[in-house]
């Protein structure tokens, strides 16, 4: 039989692992709680709208297309309903 030493000498390494855990935590997450409870302040104005004019509004090919389709399914419907008495 072996002989087990007595004393906390097994629980060392779970102690400096529990520190190093505790001291990790307190790096990481007092600064995120600080700067979360700092707030951003007031937001800048927007750069297009109120004293500065319009902002253009970018049409891309997917909204052209969108717009096209819809406007030909339109006048095929109305086509339709002309054509076609009740």
């Amino acid at each position: 039989m072996s002989k087990v030493k007595k004393g906390n000498s097994n629980f060392a390494p779970m102690k400096t692992r529990m520190k190093f855990l505790a001291l990790t935590l307190v790096v990481f997450l007092l600064p995120c709680v600080a700067m979360a409870g700092m707030g951003g302040g007031p937001l800048p104005p927007p750069p297009c709208g109120g004293p500065f004019p319009p902002c253009p509004v970018p049409l891309d090919g997917g909204t052209v297309f969108l717009a096209l389709a819809g406007a030909a399914f339109g006048i095929k419907k109305i086509y339709k309903n002309i054509q076609t008495p009740d």
